[in-house]
């Protein structure tokens, strides 16, 4: 018996929300989303992806693993919104994906000195 493609990969949560102090980041794992495919054998293993290429961000193909590979500068964007995208492994022209929402929030850390302002110094 050999198994259509006929199902899509379905991701366990329907987003998800990770949170995270801001720095500089080499490898860092930020955390892990997982999708399922009810089909059976190549059809039932899964590749991510992430949506946009412009982040601090990366994804383990085959685990759905989120690493931090850049700077997080709250001050500067405090929260990153993509997608990843989670594909099957049919042959080419039978392959589906789909896709879920990732929302990350960076966290402020003590590191900017106070100002005065408006004070003047007589």
């Amino acid at each position: 018996v050999v198994d259509v493609n006929d199902h899509a990969p379905v991701f366990k949560k329907s987003w998800y929300s990770f949170d995270t102090e801001e720095g500089e980041y080499k490898d860092s794992v930020l955390g892990q989303v997982l999708a399922v495919d009810l089909d059976y054998g190549e059809n039932a293993n899964i590749s991510y992806s992430l949506s946009a290429i412009d982040l601090p961000f990366k994804i383990k193909q085959l685990s759905g693993v989120l690493k931090i590979t850049g700077l997080l500068d709250r001050e500067v964007h405090p929260k990153y919104n993509f997608q990843v995208i989670a594909t099957d492994n049919a042959e080419p022209l039978y392959r589906m994906s789909s896709t879920v929402d990732i929302e990350v929030n960076v966290i402020d850390i003590n590191d900017n000195k106070p100002e005065f302002i408006g004070y003047d110094d007589v």
